[in-house]
């Protein structure tokens, strides 16, 4: 199922989004200049929770943590990231 932040933001059942990327071929630099475009772009419903690991992951912290935005949180590893989208799935 290949569905955009906006529209999977609005599912209705769609509490919180979990983006968990280990970045090798792809950069985390790259992935958090991706979810600052597109969260500039469109309204979100739902919270994201991004949680950046490999290549170039303080580059992309860094990006997101000068680009904030209240639905983004931030996480700094697997566990952290999971706990937060449970935490915010249950309002």
């Amino acid at each position: 199922m290949n569905m955009t932040f906006d529209k999977l933001s609005y599912e209705e059942k769609v509490k919180a989004i979990f983006l968990n990327i280990f970045g090798g071929i792809t950069k985390c630099d790259d992935v958090a200049n991706g979810v600052v475009e597109a969260t500039s772009r469109v309204e979100l419903k739902s919270p994201i929770v991004v949680r950046l690991d490999g290549t170039n992951v303080e580059e992309g912290r860094a990006i997101l943590e000068a680009n904030p935005n209240p639905k983004v949180i931030v996480a700094s590893s697997m566990l952290d990231a999971a706990r937060k989208a449970v935490e915010l799935s249950r309002g």
